[in-house]
């Protein structure tokens, strides 16, 4: 069936019976709407059994499916969502291991919330605040944190759901504080590896492009005025510093762009289900994808733990795993939850070799075997940890030196870019 976009008049009997109908004027009850129909001889004779007279038809755009679908909106409210969750982590961590030691004291769920939001300021103070009004029109804990996605993922709701049910709140929410707080260690060790290597080589960037944009300019010019070819490589370096200087809007620009193009192709073939050549689009160094295998591993574990079942688990991990890059691991959890409510164990449905390799698989099995899954799944997440902790030392040490290396030709390059039209200089006085 086709829409059809239609303006037309009617009686004012039949004012209100146009389909879709979204305006009227009051002289010569004009209205303007929709209407489905395999033709448009069908349209026109729907809109005449109901009392009005066709002034125009024509079919409706269809819009596109970006913006029917609302796919920029909600991706750019997802990013915002992420953003704020990671910002607040550590405020997240402290507010379960507050409302814990609470419960274990002996208070209640609606005590403890309302001292717990006494002792807050802020948009903490806020949020509990809506937390404890939930609470006392009687939703559950779960329900009330499910309503502030900025502050609690889909994790943290399964897991405070299966608590209130099995009565452990105490414990789980013990278990999400240190679920917090170790998945802000490695992203906080790995921030300060790689930052003075990234300080450096900014500050190196900016003495050598100073000296490029100051220093060379005034020597070829003496050198120019002279009559004297000045050297290739001063020329070389002043010209590559000059474009950065005065065109970094530009390659601000391409930069950005080939971030967006990278992202739309990205997008796109996650859409179309090539999740495959999507992650080969967006692939991360094995240490990336190891941590977050073990994230996964230890997401997991803390599910089982508190009592949310396998395949539930690997849609909720599947739900925050979170980039274009990670497109790959999303599939390989989501087909590994499918193939788990059609009967498979958790070491054949976790297949795919890029994420997943046959030791971890093995291992797996072990732990199926013996019953101690969830145990098994939180000494992996802990071993991957380990892993990642010592390439992290190891890529420290390599990036200091090599850092050094880059500034000192660098800087080197653009002094010997300064010394050569001295030098010649010299040898025409």
């Amino acid at each position: 069936m086709t829409v059809w976009r239609y303006i037309a008049v009617g009686s004012p009997q039949a004012a209100g019976n146009g389909p879709g109908q979204t305006r009227q004027r009051a002289g010569d009850h004009r209205r303007r709407g929709e209407i489905t129909g395999a033709t448009a001889a069908d349209a026109r004779a729907s809109l005449r059994r109901l009392g009005l007279r066709v002034i125009d038809l024509r079919p409706a755009q269809r819009r596109s499916t970006w913006h029917r679908d609302g796919l920029i909106l909600n991706q750019l409210r997802a990013v915002m969502t992420r953003h704020l969750r990671r910002r607040r982590i550590h405020a997240r961590a402290e507010l379960c291991d507050s409302l814990a030691t609470m419960l274990e004291s002996g208070l209640t769920l609606t005590e403890s919330v309302q001292t717990l939001t006494q002792s807050l300021d802020g948009r903490s103070r806020s949020m509990m605040q809506e937390v404890q009004s939930s609470l006392q029109a009687g939703d559950s804990l779960a329900t009330a944190l499910s309503q502030h996605q900025a502050w609690y993922d889909t994790i943290d709701v399964a897991m405070v759901s299966a608590s209130e049910h099995a009565g452990t709140l105490p414990v789980v929410l013990r278990r999400l504080a240190m679920r917090h707080l170790r998945g802000a260690r490695i992203g906080q060790r790995l921030a300060a590896a790689l930052a003075y290597p990234v300080i450096v080589l900014i500050v190196g960037c900016g003495v050598a492009l100073f000296l490029s944009v100051r220093t060379l300019p005034p020597l070829i010019g003496i050198l120019t005025d002279a009559g004297v070819s000045p050297p290739l490589l001063s020329v070389w370096v002043m010209t590559a510093g000059h474009f950065v200087v005065y065109r970094w809007v530009l390659i601000a620009s391409a930069a950005l762009g080939l971030v967006l193009m990278t992202w739309f192709v990205a997008t796109m073939l996650q859409r179309c289900g090539l999740h495959r050549w999507q992650a080969l689009a967006c692939r991360r160094p094995r240490l990336m994808r190891r941590m977050a295998v073990g994230a996964v591993a230890t997401e997991l574990a803390s599910m089982l733990k508190s009592g949310v079942p396998l395949a539930e688990g690997l849609r909720l991990t599947a739900s925050t795993t979170y980039g274009t890059d990670r497109a790959g691991l999303r599939a390989a959890l989501r087909g590994g939850a499918d193939a788990l409510a059609g009967g498979a164990e958790l070491s054949i449905a976790l297949n795919d070799p890029t994420y997943f390799d046959a030791e971890f698989r093995r291992l797996l099995a072990v732990g199926e075997r013996t019953g101690d899954l969830d145990q098994l799944l939180e000494r992996i997440g802990q071993r991957y940890e380990r892993r990642a902790e010592r390439r992290i030392e190891r890529l420290t040490a390599l990036l200091e030196p090599l850092v050094i290396l880059i500034l000192a030709a660098l800087v080197g390059t653009v002094v010997m870019a300064a010394v050569l039209p001295l030098i010649r200089l010299q040898e025409i006085l």
